[in-house]
């Protein structure tokens, strides 16, 4: 295989795996903005990984999928500031490198950015 043909299959491997890695989510609250960390791993369509609030010890899994540049996920989410534990749902766009779109959280919601670390 030459040189041109690895780099580009290593290139589109990369595009279509553009999800996985470490994020850093700002969700637009009427708090103030709160910061999350994920680190997401795509499999298929099907996203897996971690999630948690700036200081959160506990992480919890994350369960959604990607496909056509979408991000859908929700999961089972523990909130030490509302004292709860309830469905976390993310849905939003991948544009340039960076995810944007909205979240909900019981009764709660509001619109996020997320950039690559």
């Amino acid at each position: 295989m030459s040189l041109a043909a690895l780099l580009f299959s290593l290139r589109t491997v990369s595009a279509s795996d553009s999800i996985t890695g470490k994020w850093t989510f700002v969700f637009d609250t009427d708090g103030g903005p709160r910061e999350f960390a994920a680190d997401l791993k795509l499999d298929g369509d099907k996203v897996s990984g971690k999630f948690a609030g700036k200081d959160d010890a506990k992480k919890a899994e994350v369960k959604g999928t990607f496909k056509d540049q979408k991000i859908d996920l929700a999961f089972p989410f523990q909130s030490d500031e509302a004292n709860m534990t309830d469905t976390l749902a993310i849905t939003g766009k991948l544009e340039k490198d960076a995810l944007a779109g909205n979240w909900t959280f019981n009764q709660w919601s509001g619109t996020y950015k997320a950039r690559r670390n």
